[in-house]
């Protein structure tokens, strides 16, 4: 593919990332308080509803990983889409708890399915040398999204009438952002399909999968709990969703930023680690300030949080330039991972959400620790083959 067709093609990637997966996805925390309120679910079952959708996710991603070795990745794109967006109309019409959280189950095998294809596209779309830049912009459009999902929540359930009323909107949105996407496609990588993983493939990709899972539960926990924590704390709801959401434009600005740097300068992994560590160490901070009703600093450190988790992207260019996992092994590497990141990210909400409301510094606690253990499984040994990493 020339580089305009790649361009068109992370485009459309970027595109879905942005509205299917990351604003359809992130609309929902801001609203549990309203939930709550008129439904009468409590905050663990939202917690926990809200913990099946990257457990959906979790199942599809690794049969979509091998999924993409046989087919087009534009079919199996088309029947994840469809899935997410049935999904999502569906949770506009949850009558209790566990209908809410098998609609998010359903859109989390769509959108995990999704996310798998689209990340494999970019990935082996972009070598070593831009790599961080593509995934800067994968991301980045996850990040704009998600920001406007959150911030757009409230208004829109005031405006429309109800919390369903949002879902309906963006499942409408969801289903356009498809149309781009799907006008490419990436041919299946015929030859993986007969290469065995090389000797050590297992034990660096399962490394790999624990740092991605260990990131996303961390963040799914601390998503689904900050908006409402914030507003306990004495936040309005605007102000704690607005926060959430500069957090995003903070990983936004810091994907770009850390980019940038490693695309030039290598050293990805030791990058990576740090920014974990970095950001640990900033959630542990939020609950002390934010009790202390020390607000602006509260929202300046939620921003860094957000800039120092752009590390993310840096996630699959070093999974792509390790020898043993990229290469003929990418697709099932990004599957095998992202498959693992989202175990992670049903595990770690779904068990915090017992502490949500009694033990809130607990469960943030938590977060912080699933953020270092995420930095600290990417310290070992590199291949003296790798590139960039």
């Amino acid at each position: 593919m020339n580089l305009d067709g790649r361009k068109i093609a992370l485009f459309g990637a970027c595109l879905v990332h942005a509205i299917l997966i990351g604003g359809t996805f992130l609309s929902i925390p801001p609203l549990f308080d309203r939930i709550s309120v008129v439904e009468g679910w409590s905050l663990q079952q939202l917690q926990q509803a809200w913990a099946y959708l990257p457990l959906g996710s979790g199942a599809a991603a690794l049969a979509t990983g091998a999924l993409v070795q046989k087919r087009s990745d534009r079919s199996v794109l088309a029947i994840a889409g469809a899935i997410a967006v049935l999904g999502t109309l569906w949770r506009g019409s949850a009558t209790g708890p566990w209908t809410f959280g098998a609609s998010l189950f359903t859109f989390g095998v769509g959108s995990g399915a999704a996310f798998v294809v689209l990340a494999n596209r970019v990935t082996r779309l972009f070598d070593t040398r831009s790599a961080g830049m593509a995934q800067a912009a994968f991301f980045g459009a996850y990040t704009i999204g998600s920001a406007t999902g959150m911030a757009t929540a409230e208004s829109l359930a005031t405006a429309l009438g109800g919390w369903r009323s949002v879902a309906m909107v963006w499942a409408a949105l969801s289903a356009i952002s498809l149309f781009p996407a799907l006008a490419t496609t990436l041919a299946p990588d015929t030859h993986t399909r007969s290469t065995p993983p090389q000797p050590g493939w297992w034990r660096r990709v399962s490394r790999y999968a624990f740092s991605y899972g260990a990131y996303l539960g961390a963040y799914l926990g601390l998503v689904g709990l900050l908006p409402y924590q914030l507003r306990e704390w004495g936040w309005n709801g605007s102000d704690a969703d607005g926060a959430l959401a500069l957090s995003t434009l903070g990983f936004m600005l810091g994907s770009f930023w850390w980019a940038s740097v490693t695309d030039r300068l290598g050293h990805r992994r030791a990058v990576y680690a740090s920014c974990m560590a970095v950001m640990a160490a900033l959630v542990l901070v939020v609950p002390l300030l934010a009790q202390r009703g020390s607000d602006a600093w509260t929202a300046v450190v939620i921003t860094a949080i957000g800039f120092f988790s752009g590390a993310l992207v840096l996630f699959f260019p070093i999974v792509a330039s390790d020898p043993r996992t990229g290469g003929d092994q990418t697709a099932r590497s990004v599957g095998f991972t992202s498959a693992a990141s989202y175990v992670g990210g049903f595990a770690v909400p779904f068990s915090l959400a017992p502490f949500a409301e009694d033990r809130p510094v607990l469960a943030i606690t938590a977060c912080a620790a699933a953020f270092a253990a995420c930095g600290g499984v990417m310290v070992f040994r590199q291949d003296p083959r790798a590139t960039g990493a």
